[in-house]
């Protein structure tokens, strides 16, 4: 059985560990088990009540009428709620519960909606994104199954890359030329993928190489072709050399070129690399884009 800390429910659902324990004590939601040294512990099934219940109590349903309501009641008012403005969390929870139980077509529809209410880039930077972090820190814990990331990372992967067939623009600038990618032993390529489209929705030119690429793959292809920026994002740490020697190595192999690197591994980076351009932050789309048209614009 998988167990969360009231912390880990915390962190999960976005309501404070503070008031889950008056909501139990008040309204008796549920009884977690106790650990010795009475610290409570939850299991598959109370995260997902929690998550149900996050997602109405963050819609402004009050607590006192949530606990009232049978298991079927809180479902129905789940798909009868419509979103308000500042419901990211909302969407984020809900397609977690789905993840859990690797349910397709609740998942399909929570996207969905999202897309309807927030449009594409919005949903895949503040619902999507958040998403997958989520359950990559349940994976890395041992919460989840990798099999349930890749449920959730595939069916998105899927409406990115219908969503860049969808563009089909022919019209390039010449500047700038930029080749996404990420490094040996990373496959988390939703980020890149997703740059792809922002720069092929403005009309700059990209170059997809997808996950897992060698820098003599980046050497063979910039001797026949003009690139000025390269770009990955990097989630996992590199397996055969840390990421500050990978940029180091990058930065030195392509002099030429400007690299823009963004993801949780690269914040430790200390050094300052003249061609390299670090990109921190949760709006890292959002900044990069910026720092890309700027060098289009020049």
């Amino acid at each position: 059985m998988q167990v969360f800390s009231i912390r880990d429910i915390e962190n999960l659902t976005g309501i404070k560990a503070h008031t889950i324990r008056i909501w139990e004590q008040r309204y008796q939601l549920m009884r977690p088990t106790r650990k010795p040294g009475n610290h409570r512990i939850y299991d598959n099934e109370d995260l997902k009540f929690l998550l149900r219940i996050s997602a109405l109590y963050h819609r402004g349903h009050k607590i006192s009428r949530i606990a009232q309501s049978s298991a079927e009641e809180l479902s129905k008012l789940i798909l009868e709620a419509q979103a308000t403005d500042g419901s990211y969390l909302v969407y984020i929870n809900q397609l977690l519960d789905s993840a859990m139980d690797f349910d397709t077509v609740k998942f399909e529809k929570i996207i969905d909606a999202s897309l309807e209410q927030y449009g594409f880039v919005r949903s895949i930077q503040y619902v999507l994104f958040p998403l997958l972090i989520k359950i990559g820190l349940l994976w890395l814990t041992n919460h989840v199954v990798p099999a349930q990331e890749h449920f959730a990372s595939n069916i998105i992967m899927k409406r990115i890359s219908v969503a860049i067939e969808n563009l089909r623009t022919n019209q390039y600038n010449d500047e700038p030329h930029v080749v996404l990618f990420t490094p040996l032993n990373e496959f988390h390529e939703l980020p890149i993928l997703m740059m792809h489209y922002l720069l092929k929705e403005r009309g700059i030119k990209s170059i997809y190489f997808g996950s897992n690429v060698s820098i003599e793959s980046l050497q063979a292809y910039c001797s026949k072709y003009s690139v000025s920026h390269f770009y990955t994002h990097v989630i996992t740490h590199l397996q055969k050399q840390e990421p500050e020697e990978f940029v180091a190595e990058m930065s030195a192999m392509f002099p030429q070129q400007q690299i823009i690197i963004s993801g949780i591994t690269m914040q430790s980076i200390q050094r300052d690399f003249v061609n390299v351009h670090l990109i921190s932050g949760e709006l890292y789309m959002q900044s990069f884009m910026d720092y890309i048209l700027k060098v289009a614009l020049l």
